[in-house]
């Protein structure tokens, strides 16, 4: 069983590199919060409630593992959205008929995020990219984002528009 663990309301599960097959054949959100995040959490409102409401919710902040370790004396793993990115492609390189959803902050990065996933075997026909518009963080809301996903039905879906956009 894993470990979970409960800070302001938002579960987190300690996660090994060994489950990595086990978590991403799992349908869900998977959500990789920093240091910076968590640190202003009670701020950000809908930031708050994503991560309460995600499946899956990484120990990728180095501080925060620290400081459960030196504080609360709790020992977790800390499984960066680095390190998930790179297991991921390593799979998708092996199971590249999936199809890939790619929501990126510019042309530039979404260019060179499909050529990413071009040069590890996956066929453009199962990659679709959108480009994110600037999100008004009191009112997020993107329903031609959902139409599409609705329509493609992707497999998995990256966000890759970092935090604060």
């Amino acid at each position: 069983m894993i470990k979970q663990i409960k800070f302001k309301g938002i579960t987190f599960k300690n996660f090994d590199i060994k489950d990595f097959k086990k978590i991403i054949e799992k349908k869900g959100l998977f959500l990789f919060p920093s240091g910076p995040g968590l640190s202003t959490i009670e701020k950000e409102m809908p930031y708050l409630r994503a991560l309460k409401n995600a499946d899956y919710n990484f120990f990728d902040s180095g501080y925060f593992v620290l400081l459960l370790k030196y504080f609360k004396k709790i020992d977790v793993n800390k499984f960066s959205g680095y390190l998930f990115i790179k297991l991921f492609l390593d799979y998708i390189k092996k199971n590249n008929n999936k199809k890939l959803f790619l929501v990126d902050p510019n042309i530039r990065l979404s260019v060179s995020n499909t050529k990413l996933f071009n040069n590890i075997g996956v066929v453009k026909k199962n990659i679709n990219n959108y480009i994110a518009p600037h999100y008004d963080s009191k009112s997020i809301s993107d329903k031609r984002l959902l139409n599409i996903v609705k329509k493609i039905k992707p497999e998995y879906i990256l966000l890759n528009i970092g935090g604060g956009t």
